[in-house]
């Protein structure tokens, strides 16, 4: 690695001032509040409180305490309290120094206090020496400071650890591995990864509980995916704090660890530097499954160029003396960053059609058990001589014989040749090929301090990944790369959000902080250059027609999934339901209100918090282009005979997957009817009230309560259904056709016999309701076995819309209020700060319980694919569709649903 760094500094000046009354702000903040329909953020920031003793032990009260920033020499001033105690409340997290002073005592000066995001600091009693408040005591903050009151479990990263602890690929996640009771499996390769980089488990509890946020802002997914996807340079990173699993009332949201990353600030001097981190393939050998393939060294190459500056930021200052800067009042920071990443994937190997195979000639093939296959002409039943199916255009094609299909044989020759072929695997295609990423990161935060009362700032991020090349995020990814073998695609993913902090003092005793924030994070399913249009109909020349054509914005072919009697890990031509779209996740607006009070030797603080999460997309599943199956499917049926089989006439199967698909005969093709949307939504609202009791000078209790209420993922449009099996009407089902053995009692073949192919046959089971004979034109065919009879029952039966005045939001019941009471005590055994017994409990509720949104994304009717089977496109009249209207694309949720609760307990 290389790294460059420059450092200059300054020395800034100062300031102006105004005021605002207690209960019009209060009032102000919380009618805003309550009018408004946002997310709230939550906040980093903690509190430092103490107690000033004389040289005996007794409290000292009206001693004048100032607390200063030492980057940015912010100041705020308390008095001790008649208990001799202060407490500096919603304080941004930073190196601080304090400052104590009284008449008839020295001034104590107490530097490098370390102030870390949501900590409760307790800086424990402070002894002043008796003389002259002109002498001045300097005592130094060093090593772990041990908390004396606060029984929340935390873990820190501080900002030496971001910055000289090297990981691989520069993602602020690696380093959560250090802290205690943790464990990842996920080797982060690179800085955010595809879409994110996962979170580790903290203390033996679910992935997907845990929480991360940045300055406040919701920073993982939506859905509830255990990831930080909200990605944010190391470089511009000042701390992490987590919460691990026992916490007091004012944090929430979901029921595990809470994962908060602080962003840097800028300061009274101009500091900055410019960092290029590089790892290539040059500096590693090839490995020694790749030399025995014959694969060159894959491309592997990792560039992290970028730099940061911050320092004060100058602003006019107009009055006595006339104009001038002020540097004192404002302050920025900058960060950038530009990783650019070459990862290679694992080598595939996979079966392709050989070019011998793509004429038609099958005489050197090998089948899935490695045997030359006999492939069979469906119009004869018998073997095409030479195993060799006649060109398109001969004599007889389609009436005498079978004939190759030019729209197949061009769907065919799409795959690449075989590049390593053997005898027992003529078809074999081995590739290698590296994804490609560039990534940016700029990271902007500005720091106001408009009055000796008011601390504002201002943070906003972007984030966007193009992973280009083979299995990028979200592709089907089918056992052995079938999947991932040669159709290279993007995935482009971009997430920006800002957030705003105002604390306002507005006593010695009150404080109000205001949050305010919001978030967009968006995934691309890009096709790469060329690739979709070398996909498309007409590009292959694909002539077959297409049920639903106006679903295929693309004008693709239909993917082919279905090869089975091919050899050796046959490829499919597949891609992403997704493709071609972009799928949207929203936090919206954001606001939320902090008031903390101290009274006595009480800490108190209320607050509220509203969360609103969104998400657009297309739901996974659907086959707008179609989809092929060429392979030698064999169902059985209730009476023993079977819809295919390898040599039977009319089914169109030849024994051979790639001959299948030369003569345009396919076992099965599914075709959506239409391509859904989610547009799903969940609201979160949370407050609290707690109070930190200092009983005596050794024991600290903190206890207080959180309420949420929440709704689940539910669809805004009003679209989706669900089944209902209480709403479902036996009565009203709708009728399936059964199987009919010709010439057998009651069309069952006798006990141990099977039935022919040309007896087989569907019914209408009414018409054999009472051993009734049906008659020619009463037996259908075998190929509409299983699938509804049309005008039977009603396809709606047990089916629930958004619009049922008596469905739940979302088809699921929640409780209106969870309780979350919390309680713990701090005991200093034996005052001298040195040993704490800590001991906590709380109850914890997850809102969201898993990946995706909780069914609300369950399907329209209008999806409901047709599915086709055995029929071959040159000669369709040779069999029926086979049409099925099942409700295999809705889901059923339960309705009654509590949040899933963690009861936690710490000592």
């Amino acid at each position: 690695m290389f790294s460059l760094n420059y450092r200059a500094s300054f020395r800034p000046r100062s300031v102006l001032s105004i005021n605002c009354r207690l209960t019009s702000l209060v009032l102000g903040l919380w009618a805003v509040i309550i009018i408004s329909s946002p997310a709230f953020a939550q906040s980093v920031t903690g509190n430092i409180s103490g107690s000033v003793t004389d040289p005996n032990g007794a409290v000292v009260a009206g001693a004048s305490v100032t607390l200063v920033h030492d980057q940015t020499k912010d100041k705020r001033d308390q008095v001790t309290n008649d208990s001799g105690r202060f407490n500096f409340a919603s304080v941004q997290p930073g190196v601080y120094t304090l400052r104590i002073g009284h008449a008839g005592f020295e001034t104590l000066l107490r530097t490098k206090i370390v102030l870390s995001a949501n900590e409760g600091l307790a800086l424990g009693e402070l002894a002043l020496k008796t003389g002259q408040v002109s002498e001045t005591v300097t005592v130094q903050s060093e090593g772990q400071i041990v908390e004396k009151e606060s029984s929340d479990l935390t873990a820190r990263l501080t900002s030496d650890q971001i910055s000289l602890i090297s990981t691989k690929g520069r993602d602020i996640t690696s380093l959560l591995r250090l802290i205690p009771g943790t464990s990842n499996n996920d080797d982060i390769e690179a800085v955010g990864e595809g879409f994110g980089t996962d979170l580790p488990n903290f203390s033996g509890q679910r992935g997907r509980s845990a929480v991360a946020t940045i300055d406040g802002l919701f920073a993982g997914e939506p859905s509830g995916s255990n990831k930080v996807s909200m990605t944010i340079n190391q470089d511009a990173v000042a701390e992490v704090k987590v919460l691990r699993n026992n916490y007091a009332a004012e944090y929430g949201n979901n029921g595990g660890a809470i994962i908060n990353i602080v962003s840097r600030g800028g300061g009274k001097d101009y500091r900055g530097s410019v960092y290029y981190f590089v790892r290539n393939e040059s500096l590693n050998a090839n490995n020694f499954f790749n030399n025995k393939a014959g694969l060159v060294r894959p491309l592997y190459r990792h560039k992290i160029p970028g730099f940061n500056i911050g320092g004060p930021l100058p602003l006019p200052r107009f009055g006595e003396g006339g104009p001038s800067l002020m540097r004192n009042r404002a302050f920025f920071f900058f960060s950038f960053e530009k990783p650019h990443t070459i990862t290679p994937t694992d080598p595939v190997t996979v079966t392709v059609p050989t070019a011998l195979e793509r004429q038609g000639n099958f005489s050197l093939s090998k089948n899935s058990s490695g045997a030359t296959p006999s492939v069979i002409d469906p119009l004869t039943g018998l073997q095409f001589p030479g195993n060799i199916i006649p060109a398109a255009g001969s004599p007889g094609c389609g009436v005498t014989r079978s004939c190759i299909n030019p729209s197949m044989q061009n769907l065919l020759n799409y795959f690449p040749l075989p590049n390593s072929s053997t005898a027992a695997i003529p078809g074999r295609y081995i590739n290698q090929q590296s994804v490609d990423v560039p990534k940016r990161s700029p990271v902007i935060r500005i720091d106001l301090k408009p009055t000796n009362k008011d601390s504002i700032y201002w943070k906003a991020q972007w984030w966007t990944s193009d992973n280009q090349g083979l299995g990028t995020s979200g592709w089907p990814n089918g056992s052995g790369g079938v999947d991932r073998w040669g159709i290279s695609s993007h995935y482009l993913y971009k997430d920006n959000g800002w957030s705003a902090n105002w604390v306002r003092i507005i006593s010695s005793r009150v404080v109000n902080e205001f949050n305010f924030g919001m978030r967009h994070d968006s995934e691309g399913f890009v096709p790469s250059t060329g690739v979709a249009e070398g996909l498309t109909r007409s590009a292959l020349k694909f002539t077959a027609p297409q049920l639903f054509p106006e679903n295929n914005k693309l004008n693709l072919v239909p993917t082919v999934t279905g090869w089975s009697s091919a050899t050796s890990n046959p490829a499919n031509i597949n891609w992403l339901d997704r493709w071609g779209e972009t799928g949207n996740d929203y936090v919206k607006p954001s606001f939320a209100d902090n008031v903390s009070v101290t009274h006595g030797n009480h800490s108190l603080k209320f607050g509220a918090y509203f969360e609103r999460l969104q998400n657009s997309e297309a739901p996974g599943g659907g086959k707008w282009s179609g989809g092929l199956d060429f392979g030698n499917s064999s169902t059985t049926v209730n009476n023993g005979f079977t819809i295919s089989t390898p040599t039977a006439l009319g089914t169109g199967n030849t024994s051979f997957a790639y001959a299948n698909a030369l003569l345009g005969n396919f076992a099965s093709y599914t075709e959506s009817k239409a391509r859904n949307f989610t547009n799903s939504e969940l609201d979160l609202f949370q407050w609290y009230a707690q109070d930190e009791w200092k009983i005596n000078r050794k024991l600290t209790l903190n206890y207080g309560m959180r309420w949420s209420a929440h709704t689940p993922f539910f669809q805004r449009d009003g679209q989706g259904s669900i089944f209902d099996p209480a709403r479902f009407d036996p009565a009203k089902a709708p009728l399936l056709y059964v199987a009919y053995c010709k010439g057998q009692p009651n069309g069952i073949p006798a006990f141990g016999t099977s039935c022919s192919t040309a007896n087989q046959a569907a019914v209408d089971p009414r018409v054999i309701a009472n051993g009734a004979v049906p008659t020619a034109s009463q037996l259908k065919s075998r190929f509409l076995v299983r699938t509804v009879i049309e005008g039977t029952g009603d396809p709606l039966n047990g089916i629930v819309v958004p619009t049922d005045p008596a469905a739940f939001k979302g088809f699921r019941h929640t409780k209106p209020v969870d309780w979350e009471p919390r309680v713990g005590l701090a005991w200093d055994i034996f005052g001298k700060g040195k040993t704490v017994l800590r001991l906590m409990g709380g109850v914890y509720h997850n809102q969201r319980i898993g990946g995706g949104t909780g069914g609300a994304g369950a399907s329209s009717l209008g999806a409901n694919p047709e599915n086709l089977h055995h029929q071959q496109w040159q000669h369709r009249e040779h069999c029926e569709p086979r049409s099925s209207r099942s409700s295999g694309e809705l889901s059923s949720n339960a309705e009654s649903t509590r949040s899933p609760f963690q009861n936690t307990n710490d000592l």
